[in-house]
């Protein structure tokens, strides 16, 4: 990690504001350089496919129109699976964070994080491949001590459908 061998980073946010804003922040960490900004994950990958040095880490809010967070980080791990992807949202659900954890995010940090903290996460993906917040490591404890998460949360059906699954795993007939 040096001045002339810079750790390439990736931003995907569709804050047109919050996306460049990163990107000036990251460049006065020193060994980082932001080789690719998108508004969108589906953009992101369409970048990326394009790339003829792709990044080490890949910075992904949750909340953008034609793919998501969640939908792009699947997406990442499949096709690079050695890049390291750090969610920055304002969703601080432990809903959000343990999707995004499950589907392949290296760690999560919350968008009203200090700089310091982004370098640090920054450094610490580079370095140990993960990195995990006292934020992110707080409400993991605490999922995990309240077992808070109703497991019909994580499926995303709506209450129709689920209706219509209580209705088949009954006694009645179709007609009924």
């Amino acid at each position: 990690m040096t001045e002339q061998n810079p750790i390439r980073i990736a931003i995907a946010d569709d804050h047109t504001l919050f996306r460049t804003g990163l990107a000036e922040l990251i460049h006065l960490f020193g060994p980082f350089k932001v080789t690719v900004l998108e508004k969108n994950g589906l953009a992101l990958l369409d970048t990326l496919a394009k790339s003829a040095s792709l990044p080490e880490i890949c910075i992904l809010d949750i909340n953008m129109p034609q793919m998501n967070g969640y939908d792009t980080v699947l997406r990442l791990k499949e096709l690079y699976p050695d890049m390291k992807v750090l969610a920055v949202s304002m969703h601080e659900t432990e809903f959000s964070i343990l999707k995004m954890i499950r589907n392949g995010a290296d760690g999560y940090l919350m968008k009203d994080a200090e700089p310091e903290e982004l370098e640090r996460a920054l450094i610490s993906l580079h370095e140990k491949g993960v990195y995990h917040s006292e934020f992110l490591s707080g409400r993991i404890i605490s999922q995990i001590q309240n077992h808070s998460t109703d497991i019909l949360s994580l499926i995303n059906i709506s209450e129709t459908e689920l209706r219509y699954l209580q209705l088949l795993c009954s006694d009645l007939s179709i007609k009924e």
